[in-house]
């Protein structure tokens, strides 16, 4: 299942040129490779293909489930409207830098998620599979925002980590795509965690992983 989510970068892609153009399958994929080399998801197994832009509903990123515990990560090649429209979110480079890199982590916390069956891609599958309003689809949306929270959590806790500079940027970024009406999905209910960093951040003293499932115990999602 595609989803927005949302780096070595290129030596001679600057960082100007990310709040200017829309990144391409190579330049992607150098993002999740400078993400991958942090503790958090050194463990992943991860792949990499693309696909049209157009038959990924031009969302630029997402990750699709493979065989075992492994992901492959699918990048949009092409012209993209969406992209575009997600990166008007940021008005500076050091903005498009913490927007890139949170969406990489975004999608390797899915992968995660994965590797320790706590979920699987097949998720979203279901959720559109079933009817609107409906008792089995309103559990499935729960699902489905918890693991979009998982996902957020895992990105912050990187980006605090790795690039602690970028954090406030990176909030300021996600938090807007994530109330956007024409780009956010509206189920995904993921408020209660950046209300929840927003007042109280992220716990530091915690190891990595344990920061992720602090913050989202503490954001209390409704799962009934």
């Amino acid at each position: 299942m595609y989803k927005i989510a949302i780096g070595f970068a290129g030596v001679c892609w600057s960082v100007l040129s990310w709040a200017q153009n829309i990144p391409s399958v190579v330049q992607w994929r150098d993002i999740f490779q400078e993400v991958r080399q942090h503790t958090l998801f050194k463990e992943l197994e991860v792949s990499y293909a693309k696909a049209p832009a157009a038959a990924t509903g031009y969302t630029p990123i997402g990750v699709i489930q493979k065989e075992g515990a492994g992901c492959s990560v699918v990048i949009a090649e092409g012209e993209n409207p969406k992209m575009r429209a997600i990166l008007r979110f940021s008005s500076t480079a050091q903005e498009t830098r913490a927007l890139l890199l949170a969406a990489a982590a975004h999608e390797l916390g899915h992968c995660l998620r994965v590797r320790h069956r706590k979920m699987s891609t097949q998720l979203w599958t279901l959720v559109a599979a079933t009817d609107e309003g409906s008792l089995e689809r309103q559990s499935l949306e729960k699902q489905v925002s918890l693991e979009e929270a998982y996902a957020d959590a895992y990105a912050f806790v990187y980006i605090q980590d790795a690039h602690p500079e970028l954090f406030g940027k990176a909030f300021k970024v996600m938090q807007a795509l994530r109330a956007a009406p024409a780009l956010a999905t509206p189920f995904y209910q993921v408020q209660p965690l950046y209300e929840q960093l927003a007042n109280r951040g992220l716990d530091a003293s915690l190891a990595l992983h344990k920061q992720v499932e602090a913050v989202i115990q503490q954001s209390k999602f409704p799962l009934d």
